[in-house]
């Protein structure tokens, strides 16, 4: 008996509630598509607002940087890391693999450096790059399996995951 009632109730107790949350759905779908485009457009302004040009003596000045060690670096890379672009971004990456080729004794600098900053972190990774000399890359491969802290493991494995990857990239161009 409860059965043949529940089942004779229920289609018009889902088509009251079903009236009652679309009438009450419209204005919500309104508010939340204008919320929407109010967030899209702020956020668009916003990132619009945070890119910042290079000037041309920017340009000049990274194109003649060669960092004497990281902490000098770094410096650069907080100052015009947003020019990182073209032949700014080789510049970069020249400079990153050249200290860690010729400048070993110091990745204890770069390791604590990166500790504080992750962005810096994933700047210098990514420019262990096939535009750098190979010669310089494996240099830095041997530093990194050879020479590393037992403190910089984490930091050692991912520079030589890196320089590797920048090795086969140029073996694959120059095929």
């Amino acid at each position: 008996m409860t059965d043949r009632l529940f089942f004779q109730n229920s289609p018009k107790r889902f088509e009251h509630s079903q009236q009652r949350s679309i009438r009450g759905m419209k204005p919500l779908r309104i508010l939340r598509s204008v919320s929407c485009i109010f967030v899209f457009a702020f956020c668009s302004l916003a990132s619009n607002a945070q890119v910042k040009e290079c000037t041309e003596a920017e340009q000049r000045e990274i194109i003649s940087t060669h960092s004497r060690d990281w902490k000098a670096f770094y410096v650069v890379f907080k100052r015009l890391a947003h020019c990182d672009d073209g032949a700014m971004a080789e510049n970069f990456s020249d400079n990153v693999v050249r200290l860690l080729a010729r400048d070993w004794k110091h990745i204890g600098d770069l390791d604590t450096l990166i500790a504080s900053d992750r962005s810096f972190r994933r700047f210098v990774l990514d420019h262990i790059d096939s535009t750098t000399n190979p010669a310089e890359l494996k240099m830095v491969i041997s530093n990194s399996r050879e020479h590393c802290p037992e403190t910089a493991r984490p930091l050692c494995r991912s520079i030589e995951t890196e320089a590797k990857s920048a090795l086969k990239e140029q073996a694959e161009f120059s095929k």
